[in-house]
């Protein structure tokens, strides 16, 4: 849709972990989940009537980037069943919003991503 295709266009890859299991000592363990931080510019297509990114967009945005993590860490077919955006402050027009995104769980039937 329309949202999508603008947030295609101007998205940025910041970075990716593939996340760990580490040993920082002898008695405990540093779990790593896998993440994947991106951006994008805030362009007049992705702005409701306030000129500020609109809720559809930012939805769009955590499917879209969300699904990009699940398919790097688990590569089959899958649909997004639940979705939560919670909003802090309004992002306006020109700003660039940055997205980190996290496999909470994953590899069974159900993935879990924040």
């Amino acid at each position: 849709g329309r949202f999508s295709d603008s947030l295609i266009r101007s998205l940025r890859i910041v970075r990716y972990d593939e996340g760990s299991i580490g040993n920082s000592d002898t008695s405990s363990s540093t779990v790593v989940t896998p993440s994947l931080v991106l951006s994008f510019d805030v362009s007049q297509d992705l702005c409701n009537d306030f000129d500020t990114l609109h809720g559809g967009a930012q939805a769009t945005a955590v499917d879209i980037f969300t699904s990009i993590l699940l398919h790097r860490v688990h590569q089959v077919p899958s649909v997004t069943t639940d979705l939560h955006v919670s909003c802090v402050s309004p992002a306006p027009l020109g700003s660039k919003v940055i997205c980190i995104c996290k496999a909470e769980k994953y590899g069974g039937m159900l993935q879990f991503f924040s």
